[in-house]
């Protein structure tokens, strides 16, 4: 079956310039499982990181319960650093091919997936830095480590498929 976002990439019109990614968006929801979905779909380029840490914090502002705004920031600087991974050592610098980031809210967990079609990465071989240096680069996924409760990456031949899960902190319950 497939998914939101690949119904989304699919059912996207390209705009005057055929062949490049133009900036869009999709809406899914899956009612059966009080599961809300959202896309967003724009060309891998570093002008856009700042588009889609406000998907991110409009998606967490959207949602029936509070997201505590620790958590938001959390999730916006791993997924620039993810997305800025993706451009800078994927595409090898600025490019018009798609990246997209599908954001779910599905029980006490925000399930962030980003999919690009950069050259294959493998999280297992990536370096993990910890110690500071006075290098600037190469802490990318320390950082995504620490804001996030999990981070998976799988290659399905022919995509990057990585998710970022946050948990949510337990709603008090209000006396009734």
């Amino acid at each position: 079956m497939p998914t939101a976002v690949d119904r989304i990439v699919r059912s996207r019109r390209q705009d005057e310039n055929p062949g490049k990614a133009g900036v869009s968006y999709g809406v899914y929801m899956d009612s059966s499982r009080d599961n809300q979905s959202v896309s967003l779909c724009v060309p891998a380029r570093l002008r856009y990181l700042g588009l889609i840490c406000a998907f991110v914090e409009s998606f967490c502002k959207s949602l029936d319960r509070e997201t505590p705004a620790e958590i938001v920031e959390m999730l916006k600087l791993a997924i620039d650093e993810a997305c800025s991974n993706v451009v800078r050592h994927g595409y090898g610098g600025d490019c018009d091919s798609p990246l997209i980031v599908d954001a779910l809210h599905a029980g006490d967990e925000l399930i962030f997936t980003i999919i690009d079609r950069a050259r294959k990465f493998d999280l297992a071989k990536a370096p993990v830095k910890i110690d500071p240096t006075p290098s600037d680069s190469g802490y990318g996924i320390s950082i995504i480590h620490q804001a996030v409760d999990r981070l998976e990456h799988e290659w399905d031949g022919s995509r990057n498929i990585t998710r970022l899960t946050k948990r949510l902190p337990q709603e008090e319950q209000k006396p009734g």
